[in-house]
This record gives C-alpha cells, sequence and structure tokens, in this order.
C-alpha cells in the first residue's frame, strides 16, 4: 500500500489541477449559495462596500437645488430660544412667502396650541383670577396665534410634516392632510399590492387647524441601518390603510404639481414609484436608496433671522423648493450618513428633493443578484482553472487585476447609472477561492515534494555510500545519521565510534582548539545558513584510527534539513607546499642574510680599517709621550670612543654569524648568578630582577661574551619597556623536544634544551612589531636610544649555536623571551687564565703587506717600536718582488683583501718562494677566517681590525714562538 500511494501522490501536475479544479468549482457554489442566502455577515459587507463606494462618487451638478432657512444659533440669540411664538414663526413664513418659493416644506410639528397666544394667557388669567378680559373688539389673529399661523399657511404652498411612530399600540387615527393617491402597476393580478410598505399606527401631528389651511404635508421619518447609518429612507408609509408619502417625495409632488402616483410592482415585489414619466427606483419596502453629498457645498442656506429682517433678496428663493429647519444647538437631529458626512434632518430631506429633482438615483434592481450570482460563478471557476494550472504568482495578479477590475466596473456603473450591485460577495469569493486552493494546493505540492524527497533521498544515499570521498551526513541536532564506505576505509572509524557531531569532532580532529573555536562555530553557522550560503572550507588535521595524521578540506553543504561534511586528503599536497614553502623561506632567509653579512664585511673591512688607525695612532701618541708627561685625557677618550665604535660592527658581524668565536661548556645556573649584580645596577632601583636557577645542571656550548651579549641585550629591551616601576624575571628550566620545531626561520631538532626565559611586565608588542623585532637596524625607540642591532644580535647568536629564540608579547601585558639551547654532558670548562706580558723583538725582518697606506704606515711605526725591522708592501706584487730578493724575512703580515689577489693567494705563493716563513693573516671581516685554511700545514694565525699596539705585539710574538 505504501508503495502504491507514493505513486499515486507522485502524479503528473495535470491530476493534480483537476483536483484543484474541481474544489475551486464546488467552493464558488457554496459561495453562490451563500449569496443567495444572504446571511447576517454579509449584509454588513454589502453595507461596508456601498459607503466606500458612495464616499469615492463625485459630486453631481443639478440644477434649482432646495434652499433651507435654518432656525440656527443667529437666529436664537437675536429673537429668543426655541419654540418661537406663532405669531413670530407666522412672520417669518410670510417673509418666505414674500420671496416666492415653489413649496415650502416645514420639517417641524406643531402638536399643540401655541401658549403664547393671548387667548391663552387671559383664559390662564381668567382661571386664576376670576376675571374675564373683554376681547371681541380685538381681530382673532391677534388673539390667537395658531389662527395667524393657519391664515398664513392658507396663503402660500406649505407643506407640514408629522412623524409616524412605530412599535406602539393601535390608536385612533387622527386627522391628517389628505394622503397621496396612489394606483398600481402589476405585471400579473396575483400580486399582492405593495404588501412590503411600511404600516403605522400611531402619528404625531400637527393641530387639526393647521392641516385644514394647506394641502399637503409628508413625515419627516428617517430609518438607519443596523450599524447605525444611514443609508436609504423610507418615501411612503401606510397609515390606517391610506399611504402617505414622505416631506421630501411630498415637496416634489408639489412642486411638479402632481396629485396622483403609480407604484410599479413585479412578483409581488415593489419597483418603482412612477409619476408624469418619471420613476423612482425602490427597495420592496419603498426605501430610496440616498446619493449623498456634501451639503454646505450643495445647497444655500439662509439664516431665518436674516428672513425676518428682510436682508435676503428676491432671486435667491424663487421658484425653488425652501426647507424650513432647525441647526442651532439642542434642536437639531443628526444622522451618520453612508458618505461619511453627518447630516441634519433638514439636510436629509434637501438631499432626498435633490435626487429626486435632478434623477441622480440609485437603485439596486433584481436583476443585479443574477448578475453577480453569474459573477461568481465565472469569477470562481476561471480562478480555480487559473490556480490548477499556473503559478500562484501568476494567480495572485490574477485575482488582484479581477478585484481591480469589479470594484471599477461597480464604481462606474454607480457613478454614470447609479446602479449599485453587491460587488462585495464577488470580491469576497475571489479572495476565499484564492486562499482556498492557495492552502490546497500548497498540501498536494507538499505530499509530491516529500515522496520525492524521499526518492531523491534514496538516490542521495547510493551516491553518497559510493562516493570516493570521506563523507558524514549529520542531522542539525548533532546527530551522525551515516558515514559512506570511503571514510571508514581513509580513516578507519565505523558508524559505531561517530554517532554524534561532539564525539566526531572529539575523535577526528587532532588540535582542540580547532573543535572549540573554529569547527564549532563554523558548524554552528551552517546550521543557519541555506543550501545558497554555506560557510568556507576548512583546513584540519584528522586523526585516523591507526594514529596517522592526515591534512584534510572539510566543507560541508545542506542537503534538506541536514547537511553533509566532506573531507578532501590534501595531506601529500600540504607536505609538497609546505616543503616549497620551507625551501622558498629557507632560500630567501639565506639570501637576506648574506646580503647583511656581504654589508657586513664590506662595513667590517673599511670601518675596522678606520678605527685600527683611530686606536693606533693614538696609542702611539701615549707611548711616545715623554716619561712624566701627563697624557692628554683625550686620547684616552678617542680610545674609548674607537673601541666603541668596535663593539658595535661586531654586534653586526655576530647576526651574520661571522664573528670569530670560541664556545666552552658552562653552566647557565653559575653564569647568570655571577651576573645578577651587573644587571642589578644596569636595569635600575625601581625595576625589580627575579631569579629563578634550575635545580639541575644547565651546561650549554657557548662562547661567553656572547652569553653576556644576550643577558644585557634583552634586559636593556625589558627595563626600557618599563615605564615606572616593573618587574623582569630570569628563569632557567630544562625541556625536552619530542618533535621537530620550526621557530624563527631555521629547525630545532629533538631532544633536551636548556630554556632561559627573560620576561617582564612592560608594555609589550603588537603583532606588527613582532614581524621585524629580529631584523637589523629596525627598533622602536626613539631617535638616538638605540641601534636597532640588540635583537638581531641575539638572534644570530643564538641561531649561530644551533638554538631558537621564542617570542610571546601583548600590548599592555608584557613580553616573554624563550631561548633554546641544546643541552651539553661534558663537564664545565674552566678557562686558563694566562698573563701574557710584551717582549720586544730582536731585530727580526718582517714583511708588512697593506693596501691601506694610513695602516701600513701605522703597523710600521708600530713594529719599529718594539725593535722589529720592517719591510712594507703596498700591494701583493712588490711582497713577492721583495721575498725574492730578501733572505731576512721570517714572518709575513698580510691583510685578507686586497685588489688583484687576496692574502691568502699572497701566503700560498710566499711560502713556496720561502716554505719557514710564518704568515699572520689580518682582516676586519672575521668570515675571511674560513678562506685561511691550513696553508702548507701552518697553523693559522689571525687578527682581527681593529686591534690595539699591544695586541699586535702579543700575536706577532705568538706567530714567531710557535712550533720552535
Amino acid at each position: 500500500m505504501t508503495v502504491n500511494l507514493f505513486k499515486y501522490t507522485s502524479l503528473n501536475k495535470r491530476v493534480t489541477g483537476y483536483i484543484v479544479l474541481i474544489c475551486g468549482v464546488l467552493f464558488a457554489l457554496l459561495s453562490a449559495i451563500l449569496f443567495v442566502s444572504n446571511p447576517d455577515i454579509f449584509k454588513v459587507i454589502d453595507r461596508a462596500n456601498y459607503s466606500f463606494l458612495l464616499e469615492n462618487l463625485p459630486e453631481s451638478s443639478s440644477v434649482n437645488r432646495p434652499v433651507i432657512i435654518d432656525i440656527d444659533e443667529k437666529s436664537l440669540a437675536k429673537y429668543g430660544q426655541w419654540p418661537w411664538p406663532r405669531y413670530l414663526i407666522s412672520r417669518l413664513l410670510e417673509n418666505i412667502l414674500a420671496l416666492k418659493p415653489s413649496v415650502i416644506s416645514l420639517d417641524m410639528i406643531f402638536s399643540e396650541p401655541d401658549r403664547t397666544s393671548v387667548s391663552s394667557v387671559i383664559k390662564g388669567l381668567k382661571g386664576f383670577y376670576g376675571h374675564e378680559i373683554d376681547l371681541n373688539n380685538i381681530p382673532d389673529r391677534i388673539v390667537d396665534n395658531d389662527l395667524a399661523l393657519a391664515d398664513v399657511l392658507n396663503k402660500g404652498p406649505f407643506i407640514l410634516s408629522h412623524q409616524f411612530r412605530f412599535g406602539q399600540n393601535k390608536e385612533e387615527p387622527k386627522f391628517l392632510t389628505n394622503p397621496v393617491r396612489v394606483s398600481f402597476l402589476h405585471n400579473n393580478s396575483d400580486s399582492k399590492e405593495a404588501s412590503r410598505i411600511p404600516e403605522s399606527y400611531s402619528v404625531v401631528s400637527n393641530l387639526k387647524l393647521l392641516y385644514g389651511e394647506t394641502e399637503s404635508s409628508g413625515f419627516s421619518n428617517s430609518v438607519s441601518d443596523d450599524d447605525g447609518i444611514l443609508r436609504r429612507i423610507p418615501l411612503l408609509i401606510r397609515y390606517h390603510g391610506d399611504i402617505y408619502p414622505s416631506l421630501a417625495l411630498a415637496s416634489v409632488l408639489k412642486y411638479k404639481n402632481v396629485n396622483n402616483i403609480v407604484l410599479k410592482i413585479e412578483n409581488g415585489v415593489l419597483q418603482s414609484i412612477n409619476y408624469k414619466s418619471a420613476a423612482i427606483p425602490v427597495d420592496p419596502n419603498g426605501n430610496l436608496m440616498i446619493r449623498f453629498h456634501d451639503p454646505v457645498m450643495s445647497y444655500d442656506y439662509f439664516s431665518a433671522s436674516d428672513i425676518l429682517d428682510g436682508t435676503v433678496n428676491l432671486d435667491r428663493l424663487e421658484g425653488r423648493i425652501a426647507f424650513v429647519g432647525a441647526s442651532a444647538y439642542g434642536l437639531e437631529s443628526f444622522q451618520i450618513t453612508a458618505s461619511g458626512k453627518v447630516y441634519t434632518g433638514v439636510e436629509v430631506h434637501a438631499t432626498v428633493v435633490d435626487n429626486l429633482l435632478s434623477g441622480n438615483l440609485i437603485s439596486s434592481p433584481g436583476w443585479s443578484n443574477g448578475v453577480i450570482l453569474l459573477l461568481i460563478l465565472i469569477l470562481g471557476i476561471s480562478l480555480s482553472f487559473t490556480l490548477a494550472y499556473r503559478s500562484n504568482t501568476f494567480s495572485i495578479f490574477i485575482v488582484l487585476a479581477s478585484i481591480f477590475a469589479i470594484l471599477l466596473f461597480s464604481q462606474q456603473l454607480l457613478s454614470r447609472s447609479g446602479i449599485y450591485i453587491k460587488t462585495a460577495f464577488p470580491v469576497i469569493t475571489a479572495i476565499f477561492i484564492y486562499l482556498f486552493l492557495t492552502i490546497f494546493k500548497y498540501f498536494i505540492e507538499k505530499m509530491r515534494a516529500e515522496n520525492a524527497l524521499k526518492e531523491s533521498e534514496k538516490r542521495f544515499r547510493n551516491l553518497f555510500k559510493k562516493a570516493p570521498v570521506p563523507m558524514c551526513y549529520i542531522s542539525r541536532d548533532n546527530r551522525v545519521i551515516d558515514i559512506n564506505n570511503s571514510f571508514t576505509d581513509i580513516t578507519g572509524y565505523t558508524s559505531e565510534d561517530i554517532q554524534n557531531l561532539p564525539d566526531a569532532m572529539g575523535i577526528l580532529f587532532e588540535k582542540r582548539e580547532e573543535v572549540n573555536n573554529g569547527i564549532s562555530k563554523w558548524l554552528s553557522g551552517l546550521k543557519q545558513a541555506n543550501a545558497d550560503c554555506s560557510p568556507e572550507s576548512r583546513e584540519c588535521q584528522v586523526r585516523c584510527r591507526d594514529n596517522r595524521i592526515l591534512t584534510m578540506l572539510v566543507d560541508a553543504e545542506s542537503v534538506g534539513d541536514n547537511f553533509v561534511v566532506s573531507l578532501f586528503d590534501i595531506t601529500g599536497r600540504k607536505q609538497a607546499e609546505a616543503q616549497r614553502e620551507k625551501l622558498q623561506a629557507q632560500n630567501y632567509q639565506s639570501q637576506k642574510l648574506e646580503a647583511i653579512g656581504s654589508l657586513a664585511g664590506g662595513i667590517a673591512h673599511d670601518f675596522n680599517n678606520m678605527l685600527g688607525i683611530i686606536i693606533g695612532y693614538a696609542e702611539l701618541s701615549i707611548m711616545q709621550a715623554e716619561p712624566g708627561v701627563i697624557v692628554d685625557e683625550n686620547l684616552h677618550k678617542i680610545i674609548d670612543a674607537a673601541k666603541h665604535s668596535a663593539r658595535l660592527t661586531r654586534q653586526l658581524l655576530d647576526f651574520a654569524r661571522r664573528q670569530m668565536i670560541n664556545p666552552v661548556a658552562m653552566d647557565l645556573n653559575k653564569s647568570i648568578e655571577d651576573s645578577l649584580d651587573m644587571m642589578r645596577r644596569l636595569i635600575g632601583e625601581n625595576i625589580v630582577l627575579e631569579w629563578h636557577p634550575c635545580k639541575d645542571s644547565c651546561i650549554v656550548m657557548i662562547d661567553p661574551p656572547q652569553l653576556d651579549q644576550i643577558l644585557l641585550n634583552l634586559c636593556v629591551n625589558a627595563k626600557d619597556s618599563i615605564r615606572d616601576v616593573g618587574r623582569i624575571t630570569i628563569e632557567l628550566s630544562i625541556i625536552n623536544l619530542e618533535k621537530n620545531l620550526n621557530e624563527s626561520g631555521f629547525d630545532i631538532k629533538t631532544g633536551e634544551y636548556v630554556s632561559l626565559s627573560i620576561s617582564d611586565n612592560g608594555c609589550g608588542m603588537d603583532e606588527e612589531v613582532l614581524k621585524h623585532i629580529f631584523e637589523p637596524f629596525f627598533t622602536t625607540k626613539e631617535l638616538g636610544h638605540g641601534t636597532g642591532m640588540g635583537l638581531a644580535t641575539v638572534y644570530g647568536i643564538v641561531r649561530q649555536n644551533k638554538g631558537t629564540v621564542l617570542v610571546n608579547s601583548l600590548p599592555g601585558k608584557g613580553t616573554s623571551f624563550k631561548i633554546l639551547l641544546p643541552r651539553h654532558f661534558d663537564s664545565v670548562t674552566t678557562p686558563e687564565k694566562i698573563e701574557k706580558k710584551v717582549t720586544k723583538g730582536n731585530n727580526e725582518t718582517i714583511l708588512v703587506v697593506e693596501d691601506e697606506p694610513s695602516i701600513l704606515e701605522l703597523i710600521k711605526t708600530m713594529l719599529g717600536e718594539y725593535k722589529y725591522t720592517v719591510l712594507d708592501a703596498a700591494s701583493p706584487e712588490q711582497a713577492i718582488n721583495i721575498a725574492l730578493k730578501d733572505n731576512r724575512i721570517v714572518l709575513l703580515i698580510t691583510d685578507m683583501v686586497m685588489p688583484g689577489m687576496s692574502g691568502r693567494d699572497l701566503a700560498d705563493k710566499i711560502l713556496e718562494i720561502r716554505p719557514d716563513i710564518k704568515i699572520l693573516f689580518m682582516s676586519g671581516y672575521a668570515n675571511n677566517i674560513s678562506s685561511i685554511g691550513n696553508s702548507r700545514d701552518k697553523k693559522i694565525n689571525f687578527i682581527q681590525k681593529p686591534f690595539t699596539i699591544k695586541d699586535m705585539a702579543l700575536k706577532i710574538r705568538e706567530a714567531l714562538d710557535h712550533n720552535q
């Protein structure tokens, strides 16, 4: 059954369209049935639709619109509060009549005698005092205000108003002006006569005296809908079997001089009220749908006080229908209309009269319901077809276009023809059909998609299992759903080993920080991403079951509600890249250091030559001073400055590993302990120096001056990084490296190392500074406060001694330098301290070769002071000629770097001539030692420039006395 259901739900779109179409047609039929039954909710919607259309109707033009005589606040302020005495009303009506309106309709009821009449007042006085006043000689209209009013009403086209009451007990009929004469027009003889015209058995009417003086009257009733909004008004009401017109209809009939109306009835339903050639469309209850407009802009208003004062011109009212009513506070009866505006009662009657006279009537004919019914069916079926076979986007466009067309059509039909059709029902039908079928389609599509997804997942699992790349299928709740065969083949893990994402990450990834920081954040971001927004791939170290470490490129893609993690083995590629980068870095470092070394050689050679001249002549000046003569202190300062400059040159040579060294086995515990007092004086009293020696011996092979250089440079840098008070800590320890390191640009092999750590709590360094700290001449100190050679010298020394430098620094936290030097297991070398005395020569002949004339002259002078016979040569060729001619030469002193021939080549040629000659090389560039070799098995004798007279004398004596 599952397979059959799957096939059924996987039917093509055409079958789905048939189902959607059938459901849409059924829904359209249901909507039509609801429209016919006309439930209350539809009535509410219809009223709202009618109000909406009415509010957007354009203003209609009309000729001879009614005028309104308003008993307003101005009138009451001048002539007193209401009710006015009827003699004042009589005067008002006489003044109106004088302006010659065609009809004067009174929106007021005089149901009781006027108590302000003279007769009423005298009658009251007689009852109170018992005296009778003779009024026989006074005219009746003066004595009785009602007679005066009746007399005025008799003179003109006045229409009185009355008010029918509904829901009251049946009462005896009251006298009203003659009802309208009515005849009926039926389409068949079986129809009942206007049976749905409302009927009343109670009325608030005028005095019978007044009715006798007028020819017609009309009721002022207006009925609001259940929501309190006035949309239609009754034109006819039955009263004790007779039919009476409304005040507005009575006014129009009077204006048109019509005494008879015809009620057109079809199938027992009132259709229209007809007179002469006019037809007034009404609903079955005789109600007229009112076409409201702005009364303030449509009608002429005249204050009753202006009429009484006679300030209104004749042409303003002549030939027009005049309504007399009240808008003053407390007298008005306001109605909220469908147009959204508030009307007084007299404005409502004036609007109805304007509708009847202008012919701008609104009707809702019976055939309109059939049109709406047909529209509901057509719209429902067409929308069902569209939703069944077209996209939702296109369907919503059709729905919106249909709604717009319906509303536009209904608006134009109402505006141009005055026909109102209930378009709210087709609009609601369109909306509900779209919503219903869209939801229905969604569930069908969802069912199809779910089954398609199952089929896709089946294909996916087959591809997943056979994929050549290791893959994990992981749910968004961190559960490992499956792993493929390649994953097991390459890593050795099975699905039993890896059951959830945390376990997988803990087992697979070699570096825990990748798990905690990188991979977890990456996968967390993936869970929130969609299939089009996958995170970037990451390189990770993956540990296999057999402890192999593979470098893999970890990638992930969303698949449905889950995601697939792929692991691409790039170990071989990364190893090749690492080897290539390592070779490139080593080559670059070698080239850079070679360039610096060449620079150092040039500087050492030339600079040390100059320093040698300075030191030599200064010492000669001191030696040649007469006994007892005080030597100028400036000579000693010159010598000190030259020696300081020589030390700077040696630092550069230390960095390039071009300085001659004599490493010895020394215990750093003892050596550093001996240097603590000096370092404390160096850093000052504001900085605490802490010393933590190692319990074990820390013996390393290093030249003692180089250790002093390391301690001095690092402590000075630490001191300079501390502004006020602080702490410098020196600590020794033994560490055992289990794997090779590649730090500071060169390899460090496995084994035991002595760790010398010098740390401070100074200002620290940022990452950008850390990249350059070991470069020569790089410094962050102010101009004149550092050469930039301190850390470069430390780097060169450590590298020369097969160690490494590790640095850790944070801005504002401090810096820690850790120097690793290979641990030495032999005993400590104790250097012999032999005090060498300078002895003068015995006129031995020495050949001196130097291309720099100043140095040659200096050496010649120095050796002369020590009783040696000196033969000088400014070039190698000259030296060879001298050696060929003079057999007395016992020692050759030659510079290593000369034009045309090096010192080594010169020595070889001299030895061919005189094999017994001793050789002493001199140079300002210590790297030349490597080119000396053991020429003719002679011991190398070398002195580095710059040198003092004493150093030269000792070196000459050592060379001459060797092997003798």
